[in-house]
Order: C-alpha cells, then sequence, then structure tokens
C-alpha cells in the first residue's frame, strides 16, 4: 500500500525544501538517492520539477561499482548541490577543491 498526499501538501513542501536548500532555476543537481521513494522522489524529482533544476541521477549500481562517480558528475557538469544519504557530501566537495584545484575548473 502507498501513501496519499493532498497537492497543496506537495506543494508545500517542495517549497519548503527549495527555501530550505537555496534551489534557484537552472541550477545542476546530482542525485545518489533512489527517485522512487523517499528523500530522492522529494528532492531528486518533485522538487526538481517545480524549480527547474537540471538533475543528474546516479544509481545504486554505479555507485557500488565506481563510488567516486558523484564526483565525477558533479565536475563534468558543474553541479552545485548533491542529495545523498550523508549531508557531509556538501563539505566533502569543498574540502576537495582545496586539495585538489582541478576538481573545480
Amino acid at each position: 500500500m502507498g501513501v496519499a498526499v493532498s497537492k497543496i501538501a506537495l506543494l508545500t513542501h517542495c517549497q519548503a525544501l527549495t527555501q530550505a536548500c537555496n534551489y534557484c532555476e537552472g541550477e545542476t543537481l546530482v542525485n545518489v538517492l533512489d527517485c522512487k521513494k523517499d528523500m530522492g522522489l522529494w528532492h531528486g524529482v518533485l522538487t526538481s520539477v517545480m524549480n527547474r533544476i537540471h538533475t543528474i541521477t546516479v544509481p545504486y549500481a554505479v555507485m557500488k561499482a565506481c563510488p567516486m562517480s558523484w564526483v565525477q558528475r558533479v565536475h563534468i557538469h558543474k553541479g552545485k548541490a548533491t542529495v545523498s544519504y550523508s549531508f557531509c557530501i556538501e563539505n566533502c566537495i569543498d574540502t576537495s577543491t582545496h586539495l585538489h584545484p582541478k576538481l573545480h575548473t
């Protein structure tokens, strides 16, 4: 069985995520969450569509084979936001740019 969410609740939740994450139109988001449930659905699909955000989804199978693949996607697509199970990823990107200046050229 599933959960029913009203249109108003959906829009309100997406607007709250937009304000909390400071999303802007045209940004690029790298999503490593499952797009069919939980935060992957809210951030990776619904909020992205509402804000016209370009979303690159990295499937779990790819992440399992190559854990750094999300970093490659951020670099290739000039990503400004990432969505993952750990909210430390943004800090990892900031730290890695200081250690590896070629990452953000």
